[in-house]
């Protein structure tokens, strides 16, 4: 896997990237309604962990409701490019 070309640090905006399966031990949800009410975007990436799925359902609708940003699971490539 080759890296991404990286950007001069005065060129970029600030990112908010978090990588995980979406549950609620990893308190993505939390995260996602912190960032609403201090009106920042976050990207998730990841799978929704299918043995929770009322956390499933409460994450994607926050995320519709705000800025937020869940593009589900990626291939590895992807992800790097996402942190990038």
């Amino acid at each position: 896997i080759e890296a991404a070309p990286s950007k001069d640090w005065a060129d970029r905006e600030i990112n908010i990237v978090v990588v995980g399966r979406i549950e609620p031990r990893k308190r993505q949800l939390d995260i996602v309604r912190q960032a609403a009410a201090m009106d920042m975007s976050v990207t998730f990436v990841g799978a929704l962990n299918e043995n929770h799925p009322e956390y499933g359902r409460a994450f994607r609708q926050a995320v519709t409701e705000g800025d937020s940003i869940w593009l589900g699971a990626l291939p590895r490539d992807r992800t790097l490019e996402t942190l990038a």
